[in-house]
């Protein structure tokens, strides 16, 4: 969100095929303009739009909804399949790898950077130091 910056509120998009997440969480709070890609929700959702996922949500295919929605850039923060399904589909233009000082011993491997990414800065960032690469790809292709 623009929390920490001025400007408009960015649309919040969110998948929640099985209808998890809690009625009180943020995203569901109608201020401001929500996707929610899931069951539809009791209730006079003014911002908020659920969408049926009767089969999985292809990424050409959220993007070519955003596309028509006029919406011309994307933040995509999630766990590793979200990630790696849009590094699958060549769909990025910049990646932001953040690294902790902590160090995990289980859990889910984090998706790699694609091959042929151009790394173009690594700065810190209080405890954890931040790594940009950039696509070879022209842009828009």
């Amino acid at each position: 969100d623009t929390r920490l910056h001025g400007g408009r509120a960015p649309l919040r998009i969110a998948y929640d095929r099985a209808g998890n997440l809690p009625p009180t969480h943020h995203l569901l709070d109608d201020t401001i303009e929500t996707w929610i890609f899931g069951p539809q929700r009791p209730g006079d959702w003014q911002r908020t739009h659920f969408q049926s996922l009767e089969n999985r949500l292809e990424i050409p295919d959220l993007l070519q909804q955003l596309a028509e929605a006029r919406k011309s850039s994307l933040l995509v923060e999630g766990g590793a399949l979200v990630l790696q399904q849009f590094l699958d589909a060549g769909a990025w233009d910049e990646i932001r790898v953040i690294t902790g000082p902590g160090a995990l011993r289980n859990g889910v491997v984090a998706p790699r950077v694609p091959a042929g990414a151009r790394r173009l800065e690594g700065f810190g960032a209080g405890e954890d130091w931040v790594e940009v690469f950039h696509s070879n790809r022209p842009k828009y292709a």
